[in-house]
């Protein structure tokens, strides 16, 4: 039985060394990745900053112009809206000018040319041509 032990111990000893082998090589590969990844990955970042960086400037002038746009807006509303108001006032002024011309001016004017026409259809009708016809038939 000693023997068999010792086939045994040997065949795990080959084992555990064979393991320990290839654990080393492993990890001698995963270093070596390791240092390539790192250089990879500096490279990326000296190539990535700069575009970033530009990523960056263009969202703060993109923000810029937003609210520039955003209070040019507000400018043209405002305006808008005075304006609005001011057409309305100088609509509703034309309007009660309108109006107070209407009752003060027409509607007198209109009220004498009446008058006047009645005025002169009587005088016609007793000192004109009409009198004297109606007399003779």
């Amino acid at each position: 039985m000693g023997t068999v032990v010792n086939v045994c111990v040997i065949i795990l000893t080959v084992a555990i060394v064979s393991i320990i082998v290839v654990l080393g090589i492993a990890l001698r590969d995963v270093r070596r990745i390791r240092s390539k990844s790192e250089v990879f990955l500096d490279k990326l970042e000296q190539k990535l900053n700069p575009i970033l960086s530009e990523i960056a400037l263009i969202t703060e002038d993109i923000r810029q112009v937003t609210n520039t746009a955003k209070c040019q807006i507000e400018k043209v509303d405002s305006t808008a809206e005075m304006i609005n108001r001011n057409v309305s006032d100088v609509v509703e002024r034309w309007i009660r000018t309108f109006n107070y011309l209407n009752d003060a001016v027409v509607e007198p004017v209109e009220d004498m040319a009446l008058f006047l026409k009645g005025f002169s259809r009587g005088l016609k009708y007793f000192f004109g041509d009409n009198r004297d016809n109606k007399n003779n038939k």
